[in-house]
């Protein structure tokens, strides 16, 4: 994936979950059942998604300031592996759940 086109969100060090920019927008992928509510949702930007999130993981604190475009792509390149061992460690654990 192009890190121009994708990015990982995370708070306090796990995955929330993966933008992927369509068209002028972006689409949110859900990580973990926290944030499902926000799954497939469209956002301006990554940081409006991240915002989205934090309002659901931190509720009544006030949101961060948004990131620079750079932050975002320093965050995914440290991110994206976590967020697919950490999707893939969910899956597995749905799989053998009876």
């Amino acid at each position: 994936m192009d890190e121009d086109h994708g990015y990982v969100i995370e708070l306090a060090g796990d995955a929330a979950g993966l933008v992927v920019k369509e068209g002028n927008s972006f689409r949110f992928y859900s990580a973990g059942r926290d944030f499902s509510g926000l799954d497939r949702k469209l956002y301006r930007s990554p940081a409006e998604a991240e915002e989205a999130c934090r309002r659901i993981a931190f509720p009544g604190r006030a949101p961060k300031p948004q990131q620079s475009a750079t932050s975002y792509r320093e965050n995914t390149r440290r991110g994206l592996a976590r967020y697919i061992r950490q999707a893939a460690q969910s899956y597995r654990r749905r799989l053998v759940t009876p």
